[in-house]
């Protein structure tokens, strides 16, 4: 007796497995995209959050460093930090990073900045080992430095002040033609008492 497969699709069966490889190959793709998607997202999530100084910011007065905040946990000692000036001349910061808050970083600047445009070019590893990197730039308008102070003068020795006659240093002409009349007189008074006395001598004499 010959069974009756009138209500079976025979036909139809290869064409449900297909079907059903299909579905599986799908679930599969579907799969290894969300996979793919998701280590994305997780890499994407390891940013820079925010700065200090921030990206295109005027400072006017010079912080003592820079501050790097990131969107999730990075490796301290993988971290690096450079300071890039308007020539292109690069030099690297030292770095402070605080385990205890690892999604902040700061590098310090140094204290003989110019005014002018900088770069800060920086790269860390990720809490899964992923290399980060990125730049910002800032200007420093610092204001001029105090003249220095003048040096002193430089002793000198004191030279003597020239004397200047005074009124009182000048000669008076009558005083002086004065003085010089009563030298005279003297002088012949003198002259006399000797001629006197010489005259009193030889009288004495001849007696």
């Amino acid at each position: 007796m010959q069974p009756d497969l009138s209500g079976w699709n025979i036909s139809g069966y290869p064409e449900r497995k297909a079907i059903g490889s299909m579905k599986s190959v799908l679930v599969v793709g579907l799969t290894a995209v969300l996979a793919l998607a998701v280590v994305n997202g997780l890499e994407a999530h390891t940013a820079l959050r925010a700065s200090s100084p921030g990206d295109g910011e005027t400072v006017h007065t010079l912080p003592p460093s820079v501050r790097l905040e990131f969107t999730a946990a990075i490796d301290g000692n993988a971290s690096e930090v450079r300071l890039v000036d308007s020539t292109g001349a690069a030099r690297p910061l030292e770095l402070r990073f605080d385990p205890g808050t690892p999604t902040v970083l700061e590098a310090l600047l140094p204290g003989d900045l110019a005014s002018g445009a900088y770069q800060i070019s920086w790269r860390t590893l990720a809490s899964d080992g992923h290399p980060v990197r990125g730049e910002f730039a800032f200007t420093a308008d610092l204001p001029a430095p105090p003249p220095e102070p003048a040096a002193p003068p430089t002793p000198t020795e004191a030279s003597e002040p020239a004397l200047t006659p005074t009124s009182g240093d000048s000669v008076d002409p009558a005083f002086g033609t004065g003085t010089v009349v009563l030298a005279a007189i003297a002088l012949g008074a003198l002259v006399a008492a000797v001629l006197a006395l010489r005259r009193r001598s030889a009288r004495s004499a001849v007696r």
